[in-house]
């Protein structure tokens, strides 16, 4: 009993971390020292939208995260670095391995231990490969990291992009450009070439449990484009295939399970809660102190950069402004998202929509149909619906160098598939340069050759029709000259840093609400909007 005690009072009087006066870009924060301290050193590094009280402060939906009290609680001490919530890897990558050097000469060890969360772990990755914060073998501890990318970026840069759908999925700003899945596989591509990767000890974990609102929507879209549960599932903006990383010669461990392995529901986690000290710590605390681990995790099959990528979709996602009307099968998962002064209507039957916890001005609603019903919308909207039946196919490579990209668009039903292709071509550095579109007809199954004939990331919507369904697929590929590259003369990658502040009269900045529930105003930075006639042509500056 008065060890319980003890360990209450301790826990309490826990002071939160200090920032300590170094000479780092952005500062990082001590916690306070264990009476009988270990040699280990956690460093935890924050994800999109998020800063360093992520780990000891609160999280939204689930209260205070315990992280920081564990970890002092077991004997670690600990650092909490600050990094640009929305900025790439290339800038935080930069800053994270000088902030690694201070903590190191700070504590006097190069015993360091990475526990990153969501984009954090590609941040950690490009501090040590490319930014030489290595020195040691190191070990990342990754929760719901993207490596391979997320789908959600991608559409957050197609044309099916609204404002309404900035408030669901987070903003256009670099962090999210860096993190479509052709850019991705690109840089585990580099990574992968790099020697110094081979130091590097991965421990990767992830959830497949969608979460509150607004996650659930993200899982639901996740669900069409590769992250359904036969596949390991999705944690509502991470796929689980995106979250485990494998490299040829390369020490990754697989520590979590998918849903489709996962029947005690251990791992029903999702982004929110699974940087949670109360749901992973026990994990994290059984990594700590073996180096490396091998036997008890599962070291999975090496993923391949040039395989192509198959896309299963069983649904459609759809986004306007105005009046519009369109008919649904029975069994169809629907999911509305609309500002208050949209109506929409099922069979002239108005649905009832429930007010976010994000902003006022925005409703949702979910709805499955049993019969063949009519939707009628007047206002700005977004929706996925999902019809379980006849999926589209979609073969494509996400990198294609010295050549044409093409893609496989094919489908069970023996039907001719009616097509429309709408690409958005972007540089590597993210400035948007033009709009593509295609169309034609073709039998079943089919490839198609595509008229990309720049070094440059394609945001590609392919929008097919077949018999009575209508399915939507978004996606990207990077065509490139391989220009013989060597490991070390890859370090020379584009800087994102800022977005341009953007004075022009005819851009509107919209109000947003990111992925966390936070309210902004994109001063600054974000995705804009340039007046086209009728419409609004959305652009990404950075400098």
């Amino acid at each position: 009993m008065n060890m319980i005690f003890a360990l209450v009072i301790s826990i309490l009087a826990l002071e939160n971390p200090i920032r300590v006066n170094d000479s780092s870009p952005l500062p990082w924060y001590r916690g306070a020292e264990p009476p009988t301290p270990k040699n280990t050193v956690l460093v935890f590094v924050h994800g999109k939208h998020d800063d360093e009280k992520i780990w000891f402060g609160d999280v939204s939906h689930y209260g205070h995260n315990k992280m920081y009290e564990l970890a002092y609680n077991a004997g670690y001490r600990t650092a909490f670095v600050h990094l640009g919530d929305e900025s790439s890897m290339w800038y935080n990558g930069r800053v994270l391995a000088r902030q690694i050097e201070n903590i190191e000469k700070y504590y006097n060890t190069r015993n360091i231990v990475i526990i990153a969360h969501s984009k954090g772990g590609v941040d950690a990755q490009a501090a040590l490969v490319y930014y030489n914060a290595l020195g040691a073998p190191r070990k990342i501890i990754s929760l719901s990291t993207p490596y391979y990318g997320s789908p959600l970026a991608d559409l957050v840069f197609s044309n099916v992009y609204t404002t309404w759908l900035a408030l669901i999925i987070g903003q256009a700003t670099p962090a999210t450009f860096v993190l479509q899945t052709a850019y991705m596989y690109r840089f585990q591509e580099r990574i992968s070439q790099d020697p110094d990767n081979q130091y590097i000890y991965y421990y990767t974990l992830s959830g497949w449990d969608h979460g509150p609102f607004p996650l659930w929507l993200g899982g639901a879209y996740l669900a069409l484009h590769g992250g359904d549960n036969e596949h390991g599932g999705n944690d509502g903006a991470v796929t689980f295939q995106s979250a485990h990383v494998s490299f040829p010669n390369g020490h990754t461990f697989r520590v979590s399970l998918g849903a489709n392995e996962d029947t005690e529901k251990k791992w029903y986690l999702n982004h929110f809660n699974i940087r949670l000290g109360q749901n992973v710590w026990q994990y994290i605390d059984s990594l700590l102190e073996l180096y490396p681990v091998r036997g008890m995790l599962c070291n999975d099959k090496w993923q391949s950069f040039s395989n192509p990528i198959t896309i299963r979709s069983t649904g459609y996602i759809k986004a306007g402004d105005g009046t519009y009307k369109f008919a649904v099968n029975p069994g169809t998962k629907l999911l509305f998202v609309k500002p208050t002064n949209s109506h929409i209507y099922l069979d002239k039957t108005r649905l009832s929509f429930k007010k976010t916890e994000l902003a006022s001005n925005i409703e949702y609603a979910s709805y499955k149909t049993e019969s063949k019903e009519k939707v009628m919308i007047n206002g700005k909207f977004f929706i996925i619906g999902d019809e379980t039946d006849d999926p589209l196919y979609i073969t494509y490579e996400p990198i294609v160098k010295n050549t044409l990209p093409s893609i496989i668009i094919g489908t069970d039903a023996n039907q001719k598939i009616k097509y429309n292709i709408f690409v958005k071509e972007y540089t590597l550095a993210g400035t948007f340069v033009k709009d593509i579109s295609l169309n034609g007809e073709l039998e079943s199954k089919a490839s198609l050759l595509l008229p990309l004939y720049d070094d440059a990331l394609y945001n590609v919507h392919v929008k097919a029709f077949y018999a009575d369904k209508e399915r939507d697929v978004v996606f990207t590929l990077i065509k490139e000259t391989d220009y013989g590259n060597s490991s070390r003369s890859l370090r020379k990658q584009p800087k994102l840093t800022a977005i341009q502040h953007v004075k022009n009269s005819d851009i509107s900045m919209p109000r947003a609400v990111d992925i966390l529930g936070r309210k902004t105003f994109l001063k600054t930075g974000g995705i804009f909007f340039k007046q086209e006639g009728n419409h609004k042509r959305p652009i990404i500056l950075i400098k």
